[in-house]
Formats: structure tokens, C-alpha cells, sequence
């Protein structure tokens, strides 16, 4: 993979970190209090949309690493 790209390996392994971090948050602000409080929603709707732009990123990534292999043979 080309490393100039966006979305190149290392890219992609922060984008997940990140994400872990912020499910580590959500659940550990949901379980500390007896309800969930905004710092707990906020940690959640951010870990979803993460995951979903880790999804896209990594469908854009394998399309992108197809094209380039096909172009190359």
C-alpha cells in the first residue's frame, strides 16, 4: 500500500485505538454512576461513529489496495 495515501495501515490501527479508547470510557463513566450521565452518551455516540468511519475507512482502503494491485499486473 502506498504509504502517501490516507489510508494507509497506520492510519487505520490509531483510528481503531482510538475507538477503543473512547468504548473504555463509555463504559466505565455508564458504571460508575447509577445512570448514565452525558460524559457516558457522548463517549457512546463518539465510539459508534467511529466504528462506522473504521468500517467505511477499511472498505475504502481494500477497494483502494484492489485497484492499485489490478492496475499493476
Amino acid at each position: 500500500m502506498n504509504t502517501t495515501t490516507l489510508l494507509n495501515r497506520r492510519t487505520l490501527i490509531t483510528l481503531a485505538l482510538a475507538d477503543v479508547v473512547l468504548l473504555v470510557i463509555a463504559n466505565v463513566t455508564a458504571k460508575s454512576s447509577g445512570s448514565p450521565g452525558t460524559v457516558s452518551n457522548v463517549a457512546w455516540v463518539l465510539f459508534l461513529l467511529g466504528f462506522l468511519s473504521l468500517i467505511v475507512l477499511g472498505v475504502l482502503a481494500l477497494a483502494q489496495s484492489r485497484r492499485s494491485r489490478s492496475r499493476a499486473h
